[in-house]
């Protein structure tokens, strides 16, 4: 996970958008080990131990039809693709993706 974060980093500034820095990430998701795949996770603990290390990222629902509310899969996945599309929508510009 890191090595993808630092490629990803990377890339923004070869090409000359040093701006884009943050992430989209997946709601309830680890990827603990390092500080930077730690702040594109979601485990509580680890952000209130490291959070002051850790960098902005966005946080997507997962598209999981045994939590959803609603309890059939094509909902639950059409709800989460919407709520993707719209935070791609409003945070294109600062997402390293």
């Amino acid at each position: 996970m890191e090595i993808a974060l630092k490629m990803a980093f990377q890339y923004w500034k070869n090409i000359y958008k040093p701006e884009k820095q943050k992430f989209i990430t997946m709601q309830n998701g680890y990827h603990e080990d390092t500080v930077g795949a730690i702040s594109v996770g979601s485990i509580q603990l680890s952000h209130q131990v490291y959070g002051s290390f850790m960098f902005e990222s966005f946080k997507a629902p997962i598209p999981y039809v045994y939590r959803s509310k609603s309890g059939d899969p094509k909902h639950c996945r059409d709800e989460c693709l919407n709520i993707l599309e719209q935070l791609l929508k409003e945070k294109h510009q600062e997402i390293a993706h």
